[in-house]
């Protein structure tokens, strides 16, 4: 992958199979509530039930997989925190966290981002984000992308 619009049209293909087959394992905290409700339930699922591992960028495994070994990479997690917000009416995109220029890699932390109002949002991330001194993300959104800045006030949580 050479660009960044290259990666995200290879991301746009990448979720449209990893929504197709959704999530066939329960998970064991049903997201009922507001929206805030729903994503608090949802971090402390992911804290509590899952070990953050290294690698896989490019070739994420499905989230029935993640669910079953209880350990994922940060973009596996945000995949399954997207399939699992979406089943419960919360929309958002996964996003990819590098440094400020850095072009597309391995080194990029997968989050997930729930868009608010004035360009402020809600930030689900996996590690304590202080891995970046002037981060930026790829949002991907269906065949786009945008660049947004990235504070360390968005780390996990």
């Amino acid at each position: 992958l050479t660009s960044d619009r290259e990666f995200a049209l290879w991301f746009s293909g990448l979720m449209k199979v990893m929504k197709s087959r959704g999530v066939q394992n329960q998970i064991s905290t049903p997201l009922t509530g507001d929206m805030n409700s729903k994503i608090t339930a949802l971090r402390e699922y992911i804290r509590n039930g899952y070990t953050v591992k290294d690698g896989r960028v490019f070739d994420p495994r499905f989230s029935d997989d993640v669910i079953r070994s209880q350990a994922g990479t940060t973009v596996e997690l945000a995949i399954l925190t997207s399939i699992i917000l979406e089943q419960s009416g919360v929309k958002g995109a996964v996003v990819f966290i590098r440094e400020k220029g850095e072009p597309v890699s391995d080194k990029m932390e997968g989050a997930f981002f729930i868009p608010g109002s004035k360009g402020r949002g809600e930030w689900i991330r996996f590690t304590d984000g202080q891995n970046f001194k002037n981060g930026e993300a790829l949002i991907i959104k269906g065949d786009s992308l945008e660049i947004i800045p990235v504070s360390d006030k968005s780390g996990y949580k």
